[in-house]
């Protein structure tokens, strides 16, 4: 199959003009639909889309609009200034379609005023009982049969401070105080907060741009702003941030890479720069056409195809360097350009054709771990890794046909090591290597070559940049949690789910759920039985009573007089900022529920036991709700891989032999082949463990990866020793296996730029590549010259008894 496609190559090679025309055009063609490509950067954006969670966070953005905000922290020393310029940006901005509401106070009047009727009915019993117990004792220390047998005694003050303290309403108060505090600002008015809810999806990266730029431009229009400190935070300054981040990131990451390539490419032919231009055009065009492919396929990029933009200029580089080193050989022995090319695709052709094979394969396996980012980047690689073949093999031996066939030039200095200095010796080197070698392995492996696996999405996560903003945030009441969303089918089911959740709650001491709202409990419940207790309450204190309280307890009854003149209230009642967490764009209300975890959200085990507690919950005639929210999201990402982490490396594993054992068609080649990688595979997992590297989601999709890279460098080891015989493998390391370290180190170009990037997930795969391409490179080195100086040794000593 091999040597066919090798055949087919050679063939196309007869018409450079048309291969060069034709992959040109493609370039052009692929420019636009690129342009369309959205960027979608989140976790979020990794799920299936048929997933529960996906579903549910569509659903709630369709019906209600981006759920989270753009904060807007404001700060001055004059309080009077904040205001104005809160409620001028507030004007500004009501009538802005990528707005759905504004919120910068909360309704602390109306919770004041209606105090009595949102405290627990316990509670206002509590009160009632107390106004009673004042009643009484006011009543015996005015009668003056009675006396106070304990008026000498030590403990009549315990008992008198008993009775004083039985009316005071402090721990109330300070139990409900939440209530009737304004999250949007500080006490001095000092710093002041206002939430942008937005229209559109967060998701959305142009929407959220868009959104962030109409704020900002309607802030810098306020005439008093230039004395006020503005800064931003919410999910939606977090997404913008990332999006600023790591697409810039990539940018700056590919261009340096850009640098290193062609500074590896000088170092291999460095007598004829003009070879970097043609080595680029290739290398260019694989990148372009698999960005194409997505926009075909996907129509965006997510977090974990991004990669490939590194990735795949490393792979091609490393095929560009094979093809141009064995074209050099042939030139030198004086042959033609078209018969230098004829010659090298010959020889090289099967080789790279193989190794790039194993690595789409090695990618293609990603698909059968069910999270979508991965999905995509399994088939993107796969595509990317074939047209890299594809391209190299087409464009740049079309470019060097065509720019060598009136004045042909040398690729390498004038004198390497020729193949003509080759005479057939053993290699005897392996027999002081082979013992240090196997004793460093074992040690490595008793150490443990299972790695840990780290739960903390603190360390994978791209963290806030806002951080002035949250330290401002963090001297004002603002609400920092980050709720679990529900979807519920209608405002009706909000009163079966609010209750369905509390007793669930009741009933588990170890429940992880900190408290749920829904528009029901928005209403006072047992609103009747309260305005019996207020009733009562007030007829209790009549006038008469009131005038001899003393002055402590006289303000304690005061603070109840202040609100007993309540009515019921129905949804009309209820403040318009109330209402707009639970609206949507329909005009329906209710159709949504809160729950608030009691968990550290960057708890990755922790979110898998609260998701999966909310779903177990047995709810009345056995419905289930969608839920969304970063919990649910980070539980989701942990589920869809760490089960299915095991299946693209046995995949991967077993392709990879597949596809050997079809190029050697023998056994025992494929074995010496593949014992450098698998060699490299255990050392980079007992490193993992040595030096206290740990696995999270990220870092485990560069495993799969290594084992695709691994193969190329063996394989064109143990192809140019099969072709050269037994004796040559002091003339192989010479030559292939300087070009086969050159070519690892522009794989290791490509990943190394993955370190560079501030999302720390991203950052984990680079560093677990760049172990893992090392441990390759000094396997190949190794290894191969062990296993093939064993066998020439062996070889050398049959030949002598015959």
């Amino acid at each position: 199959m091999f040597s066919l496609l090798s055949r087919i190559l050679r063939r196309a090679h007869r018409h450079p003009w048309a291969i060069l025309f034709f992959s040109l055009g493609v370039t052009l063609l692929c420019i636009y639909p690129i342009s369309k490509l959205r960027w979608e950067l989140s976790i979020l954006d990794t799920l299936p889309g048929n997933y529960p969670t996906k579903i549910a966070n569509d659903a709630v953005e369709k019906k209600f609009g981006g759920f989270g905000t753009l904060t807007v922290v404001i700060n001055s020393p004059d309080s009077a200034k904040n205001d104005r310029v809160v409620k001028s940006l507030s004007k500004k901005l009501e009538n802005d379609s990528l707005i759905n509401f504004i919120e910068f106070e909360t309704e602390t009047e109306f919770y004041k005023q209606n105090k009595l009727l949102y405290i627990q009915t316990a509670d206002l019993a509590l009160i009632r009982e107390r106004v009673r117990q004042l009643l009484d004792r006011y009543k015996l220390e005015s009668n003056p049969l009675l006396v106070n047998l304990l008026e000498d005694d030590a403990t009549a003050d315990s008992v008198t401070r008993s009775l004083q303290d039985s009316l005071s309403f402090e721990d109330l108060e300070n139990k409900y105080l939440k209530r009737f505090r304004n999250f949007y600002s500080n006490t001095k008015g000092t710093i002041r907060i206002v939430d942008i809810y937005p229209s559109k999806n967060i998701s959305d990266l142009n929407a959220s741009r868009k959104l962030t730029g109409h704020v900002s431009h309607a802030i810098q229009s306020i005439p008093e702003i230039s004395s006020v400190n503005i800064q931003y935070t919410g999910k939606v300054y977090h997404a913008v941030s990332a999006g600023r981040t790591l697409l810039p990131e990539a940018k700056k990451a590919g261009k340096i890479s850009a640098v290193f390539f062609i500074l590896v490419l000088l170092l291999r032919f460095f007598k004829q720069p003009q070879i970097i231009f043609l080595a680029a055009a290739p290398i260019t065009m694989s990148v372009i056409w698999t960005m194409g492919v997505a926009e075909l396929l996907y129509g965006r990029i997510n977090l974990f195809t991004l990669m490939l933009a590194l990735i795949l200029p490393g792979l091609a580089c490393q095929q560009t360097t094979h093809i141009m080193s064995r074209y050099a050989d042939e030139r030198k022995k004086g042959l033609s350009p078209t018969l230098s090319l004829e010659s090298a695709m010959l020889g090289i052709g099967p080789s790279i054709t193989v190794s790039a094979f194993i690595c789409a394969a090695t990618f293609f396996s990603l698909i059968s771990v069910p999270l979508a980012g991965m999905h995509e980047l399994g088939i993107l690689g796969a595509v990317g890794s074939l047209l890299n073949w594809g391209l190299c093999c087409l464009v740049l031996p079309a470019l060097l046909l065509v720019t060598q066939k009136r004045k042909p030039f040398i690729l390498f200095e004038k004198r390497v090591v020729k193949f003509t200095d080759f005479k057939a010796r053993p290699y005897q080197g392996y027999k002081r290597l082979w013992i240090p070698l196997i004793l460093i392995t074992v040690i490595l492996a008793l150490r443990g070559i299972f790695p840990v696996f780290d739960y903390n999405f603190a360390h994978t996560e791209l963290q806030s940049s806002s951080f002035k903003a949250d330290s401002l945030l963090k001297e004002t009441d603002y609400p920092h949690y980050d709720p679990v969303v529900v979807l519920l089918p209608d405002a009706k089911s909000s009163v079966t789910f609010y209750n369905t959740i509390n007793q669930s709650i009741k009933n588990n001491p170890e429940t992880l759920i900190r408290s749920v709202t829904t528009y029901a409990n928005l209403l006072p419940s047992h609103q009747k039985e309260k305005m019996e207790m207020v009733k009562e309450i007030r007829a209790e204190l009549n006038p008469e009573f009131v005038q001899h309280l003393n002055s402590k307890d006289s303000a304690n009854i005061e603070k109840i007089i202040s609100s007993w003149n309540i009515s019921p209230i129905s949804e009309e009642d209820l403040p318009s900022s109330f209402r707009h967490k639970f609206e949507g764009r329909d005009g329906t209300i209710g159709e949504f529920a809160f729950i608030f975890p009691s968990i550290d959200i960057n708890d990755g085990l922790a979110c898998r036991r609260f998701a999966k507690e909310i779903r177990n919950i047995d709810f009345p005639n056995g419905k289930k709700y969608l839920i969304t929210g970063t919990a649910i999201i980070r539980a989701d990402l942990l589920d869809l891989t760490l089960p299915h982490l095991h299946k693209p490396l046995i995949a991967g594993g077993a392709l990879l032999l597949i596809l050997t054992l079809l190029f050697y068609n023998r056994l025992s080649s494929a074995i010496f082949t593949l014992a450098s990688p698998c060699l490299a595979m255990v050392w980079l997992l007992s490193l993992t463990r040595l030096l206290g590297i740990e696995i999270s989601a990220y870092s485990a999709l560069a495993f799969p990866l290594l084992i695709g890279m691994s193969v190329d460098g063996s394989i064109q080891l143990w192809n140019a020793y099969y072709e050269k015989s037994t004796g040559s493998l002091h003339y192989i390391m010479h030559t292939t296996g300087v070009t086969v370290g050159i070519a690892q180190g522009a794989t290791l170009i490509g990943i190394y730029s993955l370190l560079a990037s501030s999302h720390p997930g991203i950052k984990s795969i680079g560093e677990i590549s760049i172990l893992g391409l090392l441990c390759i490179t000094v396997s190949h080195l190794l290894v191969f010259p062990l296993i093939a100086g064993y066998l020439d040794s062996r070889r050398f000593r049959v030949r002598k008894k015959d």
